[in-house]
Protein backbone atom coordinates (compact mmCIF):
# COMPACT_ATOMS: atom_id res chain seq x y z
CA UNK A 1 0.00 0.00 0.00
CA UNK A 2 1.38 3.24 -1.22
CA UNK A 3 1.04 6.22 1.26
CA UNK A 4 1.81 10.07 0.66
CA UNK A 5 1.90 11.92 3.61
CA UNK A 6 1.80 15.23 1.93
CA UNK A 7 -1.72 14.18 0.25
CA UNK A 8 -3.65 12.92 3.42
CA UNK A 9 -4.94 16.15 4.97
CA UNK A 10 -6.42 14.94 8.16
CA UNK A 11 -5.14 13.09 10.82
CA UNK A 12 -8.52 10.54 11.56
CA UNK A 13 -7.96 9.99 7.49
CA UNK A 14 -4.44 8.74 8.04
CA UNK A 15 -5.94 6.78 10.77
CA UNK A 16 -8.54 4.93 9.05
CA UNK A 17 -6.03 4.03 6.03
CA UNK A 18 -3.57 2.96 8.36
CA UNK A 19 -6.41 0.55 9.84
CA UNK A 20 -7.72 -0.54 6.52
CA UNK A 21 -3.74 -1.14 5.29
CA UNK A 22 -3.80 -3.80 7.85
CA UNK A 23 -0.15 -5.48 7.97
CA UNK A 24 0.23 -4.76 4.14
CA UNK A 25 3.75 -3.87 3.80
CA UNK A 26 3.43 0.24 3.43
CA UNK A 27 5.43 2.34 1.08
CA UNK A 28 5.51 5.84 2.38
CA UNK A 29 6.92 8.96 0.95
CA UNK A 30 6.91 12.10 2.97
CA UNK A 31 8.67 15.35 3.25
CA UNK A 32 10.15 17.21 6.60
CA UNK A 33 7.47 20.20 6.31
CA UNK A 34 6.02 21.17 9.79
CA UNK A 35 2.60 20.64 8.30
CA UNK A 36 2.81 16.90 7.71
CA UNK A 37 4.35 15.91 11.15
CA UNK A 38 1.39 15.11 13.01
CA UNK A 39 0.03 12.80 10.10
CA UNK A 40 3.66 11.63 9.78
CA UNK A 41 3.80 10.81 13.41
CA UNK A 42 0.52 8.67 13.12
CA UNK A 43 2.22 6.89 10.00
CA UNK A 44 5.26 6.39 11.56
CA UNK A 45 3.80 4.39 15.07
CA UNK A 46 3.79 1.80 12.49
CA UNK A 47 7.17 1.43 11.65
CA UNK A 48 7.17 -2.54 11.62
CA UNK A 49 4.73 -2.35 8.55
CA UNK A 50 6.66 0.08 6.17
CA UNK A 51 8.97 -1.60 3.54
CA UNK A 52 9.63 1.41 1.61
CA UNK A 53 10.29 4.86 3.24
CA UNK A 54 10.92 7.39 0.72
CA UNK A 55 11.99 11.28 3.18
CA UNK A 56 12.62 14.71 0.95
CA UNK A 57 13.76 17.98 2.83
CA UNK A 58 11.85 20.51 1.36
CA UNK A 59 13.21 22.75 4.59
CA UNK A 60 14.49 26.45 3.44
CA UNK A 61 16.72 26.28 7.20
CA UNK A 62 18.87 23.52 8.91
CA UNK A 63 17.09 20.75 8.33
CA UNK A 64 16.18 19.47 12.15
CA UNK A 65 13.01 18.05 10.97
CA UNK A 66 14.68 15.81 8.40
CA UNK A 67 16.52 14.69 11.48
CA UNK A 68 13.21 14.14 13.51
CA UNK A 69 12.32 12.10 10.71
CA UNK A 70 14.61 10.19 11.26
CA UNK A 71 15.06 9.79 15.20
CA UNK A 72 10.89 9.00 14.48
CA UNK A 73 12.70 6.01 12.63
CA UNK A 74 14.29 4.53 15.82
CA UNK A 75 11.79 5.30 18.43
CA UNK A 76 8.74 3.64 16.64
CA UNK A 77 9.06 -0.03 16.42
CA UNK A 78 11.99 -1.57 15.60
CA UNK A 79 12.10 -0.89 11.56
CA UNK A 80 12.42 -4.93 11.22
CA UNK A 81 10.43 -4.88 7.69
CA UNK A 82 12.52 -1.47 6.12
CA UNK A 83 13.99 -2.72 2.91
CA UNK A 84 14.16 0.79 0.99
CA UNK A 85 15.48 4.20 2.91
CA UNK A 86 15.49 7.13 0.88
CA UNK A 87 16.50 10.20 2.18
CA UNK A 88 16.87 13.37 0.03
CA UNK A 89 18.02 16.73 1.33
CA UNK A 90 18.60 19.86 -0.49
CA UNK A 91 22.06 20.37 -1.75
CA UNK A 92 22.27 24.02 0.06
CA UNK A 93 21.31 23.04 3.18
CA UNK A 94 24.42 20.83 3.56
CA UNK A 95 26.72 22.65 5.94
CA UNK A 96 29.30 21.87 9.29
CA UNK A 97 27.01 23.27 11.60
CA UNK A 98 23.82 21.07 10.50
CA UNK A 99 23.27 19.09 12.98
CA UNK A 100 21.66 16.29 10.53
CA UNK A 101 24.91 14.96 9.43
CA UNK A 102 26.56 14.15 13.56
CA UNK A 103 22.25 12.87 14.19
CA UNK A 104 21.44 10.56 11.64
CA UNK A 105 24.97 9.05 11.72
CA UNK A 106 24.08 8.29 15.85
CA UNK A 107 20.53 6.98 15.22
CA UNK A 108 21.22 4.76 12.14
CA UNK A 109 24.42 3.27 14.25
CA UNK A 110 21.95 2.59 16.97
CA UNK A 111 19.60 0.89 15.21
CA UNK A 112 19.25 -2.31 13.57
CA UNK A 113 17.69 -3.15 10.18
CA UNK A 114 18.23 -6.58 9.24
CA UNK A 115 16.52 -6.46 6.00
CA UNK A 116 17.73 -3.26 4.48
CA UNK A 117 18.74 -3.51 1.25
CA UNK A 118 18.97 0.18 -0.38
CA UNK A 119 19.87 3.26 1.49
CA UNK A 120 20.04 5.88 -1.06
CA UNK A 121 21.41 9.56 0.43
CA UNK A 122 21.26 12.41 -2.15
CA UNK A 123 20.75 15.91 -2.52
CA UNK A 124 18.85 18.11 -4.90
CA UNK A 125 19.74 21.42 -6.18
CA UNK A 126 17.39 24.22 -4.25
Amino acid sequence: MRLDVSKIRALDWAAEILARSQNAPLHVKCTDSASERAILSAVMAHMDSIEHLKIKSVTTHTSTGLLRIVEMIATNNAPSSLRFLHLDKLASLYSATDPVHEGIHRVFSAIQMPYLQTLDVGNHLS
